[in-house]
């Protein structure tokens, strides 16, 4: 026959625990002779403190980034101020370039103009082909110069008028006065031949 007892395994044994319980109840009632235990002050204080230490290291960082913003907004007004600075030397530049151009115009206007007037004081005849001049300023054909010396009797007063203010020439006097004037200053002789 089979033992019942033994298919169930071992049974408690209940004068062991009840000892196990005494034994128990007696340890705890001995934590009244421990010191008190200030673990969760202790723990808090930490907390506070460290706390305290990251506000403060906050404003401090705070403060940090404030001075750098700052150092940072006059560095990009120092590089505004550069760029602005630069800009008018690129201008100024330009305009130095420009004054050049023009006189390296002027100066090839004149030089052409010298070449002209010196091949029209050499002229005999009044059919005689004019070299013409050029605008002191812009160095460009002048509209309206005759071709020969016997064409500027010929001129409209209009047209007298236009060539002899490309010319950079006063546009004062009479008629024979201004026809005088553009004679002489393009190499000619005052009266016609």
């Amino acid at each position: 026959m089979v033992n019942v007892q033994n298919l169930l395994g071992p049974k408690p044994d209940l004068n062991r625990l009840s000892q196990s319980y005494q034994n128990v109840a007696e340890e705890v009632g001995k934590f009244s002779n421990l010191p008190p235990f200030d673990a969760d002050n202790a723990i808090l204080n930490a907390l506070r403190q460290l706390g305290d230490k990251f506000d403060t290291l906050d404003r401090e960082t705070g403060k940090r980034f404030d001075r750098l913003d700052k150092k940072v907004g006059n560095l990009d007004k120092r590089v505004d101020d550069i760029d602005k600075r630069v800009g008018d030397i690129d201008k100024k530049v330009g305009d130095i370039d420009k004054k050049v151009d023009d006189i390296r115009s002027s100066v090839k206007a004149t030089d052409h103009n010298g070449a002209s007037r010196a091949q029209n004081a050499f002229l005999t005849k009044c059919s005689d082909p004019l070299s013409e001049f050029v605008n002191p300023s812009t160095n460009e054909a002048i509209q309206g110069f005759p071709a020969t010396s016997e064409e500027i009797p010929k001129m409209s007063a209009a047209v007298l008028n236009s060539v002899l203010r490309d010319l950079g020439l006063a546009l004062t006097g009479d008629r024979s006065q201004k026809e005088i004037r553009l004679r002489q200053y393009i190499g000619l002789t005052p009266e016609p031949a």
